[in-house]
């Protein structure tokens, strides 16, 4: 049996402890690998973005989320339902938004 494939064995059986097991990832150079998945939440956009339809990305709307942020939200405006529906389908990450009441079931 090679060495991997014994570490991979001992692993599964339990054989490290959590401490012992992540020692010897970082030895193997596995935790190089698996840092940016740690720091994908520190590149998050620093205010939230607000996915609207166009007309309603208006600061004056949102006077106390400006004050308690230092600024507006991000804007990104759809034309009609259809577009803002099929940006979001298509993987667009957003922190709220409003379709019109009718579009609500499809949309969640």
């Amino acid at each position: 049996m090679t060495k991997s494939k014994e570490f991979i064995a001992r692993l599964q059986d339990g054989q490290f402890t959590r401490r012992q097991a992540i020692k010897a990832l970082g030895a193997m150079g596995f935790a190089v690998g698996a840092v940016p998945l740690g720091v994908r939440s520190a590149l998050a956009a620093e205010n939230a973005t607000y996915f609207t339809w166009g007309g309603y990305d208006d600061d004056g709307m949102f006077a106390p989320y400006i004050a308690k942020h230092g600024g507006p939200p991000n804007y990104v405006t759809f034309g009609d339902a259809e577009e803002g529906f099929t940006k979001m389908k298509a993987g667009f990450v957003i922190d709220i938004t409003h379709p019109c009441s009718n579009d609500i079931p499809r949309w969640k």
